[in-house]
């Protein structure tokens, strides 16, 4: 028997496995190209959705704290921004929760977007909302579950961010102080997408957003002057490096009150204290400072002071002790006097007390 017949007579014989093999093949090719093409029409949605949340804005700067809102106009004077960016942005970013008055609806998690008329210049909005006072702006998602339409009120609970870490002594706990609430009033309902939908993480989900007027978000906030993102466009022919432009500009701009760190000086022992408003420096900000005193052939030494609410003489009360004591860890600049005892430094478990202290 010859090869072909031997295939024909083994087709003819085994057709109804042959056909079960076919079929079995065409679902699987159908189910792999209906997933490419659903994937790739998930991924254009995504992407168009993303691109539409951000108008034309390609870079953005967040900062864990706050900096000058002059940062924007110093970078815009600088000649190599100024040819690769249309523009730059401050905003002031916060977050909270908003309640309907008369329904006691709530909504958790809403992003609190202090802007400007410069804001909405990054989209092609006909009627950009004015904002001012009390009047505030939200996207449709909000405006749904709230069940608001213009002319509503809320009430806006929002976060106010300090430099202090709210475990120590230093730190505000009083809700006023710390989530100061305010009644809005809803000036303008934007729709779906677009400037209304802006955030600037991954999530795909529509976002919670209030807008607000800048400067009296800052001024609610105690933040004058001060914001923590910047939003910029850049211009067309200059995408490719806009960012690595805005980047150098940023550390040449940057001044000590961008990092929250202040230069004070004392005239009478001649030396420069760097005090920063989050009450410690970090490792980077202490290093920084150090290399810059060798540079000037300065002398440096860390001091680091705390407060302690009781230290008593032995282990428990009640034996003597004191209240809220001033800690000091410190490199001395100079040699100290001593009542009693002596030491170029406290040893493991040791200490320096004043006359008052100890007595």
């Amino acid at each position: 028997m010859s090869l072909g017949r031997l295939v024909m007579r083994s087709l003819a014989y085994y057709w109804r496995t042959g056909v079960v093999v076919v079929f079995g093949l065409a679902v699987a090719t159908a189910v792999i190209t209906g997933s490419l093409v659903i994937g790739d029409s998930v991924t254009g949605s995504l992407r168009e959705t993303a691109l539409s949340r951000l108008g034309s804005i390609d870079q953005a700067l967040v900062a864990p704290g706050h900096f000058r809102e002059q940062l924007a106009d110093d970078l815009m004077n600088e000649p190599s921004v100024s040819t690769a960016v249309e523009r730059v942005c401050p905003m002031l970013l916060s977050h909270g929760a908003a309640r309907k008055p008369d329904t006691q609806a709530v909504v958790p998690e809403v992003a609190v977007l202090g802007v400007d008329t410069d804001f909405w210049g990054f989209y092609a909005l006909k009627q950009p909302p004015d904002l001012s006072g009390r009047e505030c702006a939200v996207n449709a998602a909000l405006a749904r579950d709230l069940g608001l339409v213009e002319g509503d009120y809320l009430l806006l609970t929002t976060h106010r961010q300090s430099a202090i870490s709210s475990d120590t002594l230093f730190a505000r706990r009083s809700r006023q102080d710390t989530a100061p609430s305010v009644r809005m009033c809803v000036k303008s309902i934007l729709p779906a997408g677009g400037a209304g939908d802006f955030r600037l993480d991954a999530q795909s989900s529509a976002p919670r957003n209030i807008f607000i007027s800048r400067q009296w978000l800052a001024s609610r906030l105690s933040k004058q002057g001060l914001v923590n993102v910047l939003l910029s466009a850049s211009k067309p022919q200059a995408r490719d490096r806009a960012a690595e432009v805005l980047a150098s500009a940023v550390t040449e701009s940057c001044t000590l009150a961008d990092h929250r760190l202040k230069l004070l000086a004392n005239s009478e022992q001649n030396y420069l204290s760097l005090i920063s408003d989050a009450t410690v420096l970090t490792d980077a900000q202490s290093r920084a400072a150090r290399q810059a005193a060798e540079d000037c052939h300065a002398q440096s030494a860390i001091t680091s002071v705390y407060l302690a609410t009781d230290i008593y003489n032995g282990y428990m009360p009640p034996m003597p002790g004191l209240f809220y004591v001033m800690i000091v860890g410190l490199e001395p600049l100079e040699p100290f006097s001593f009542a009693a005892g002596r030491g170029a430094q406290p040893a493991n478990g040791e200490v320096w007390l004043n006359t008052w202290a100890a007595q």
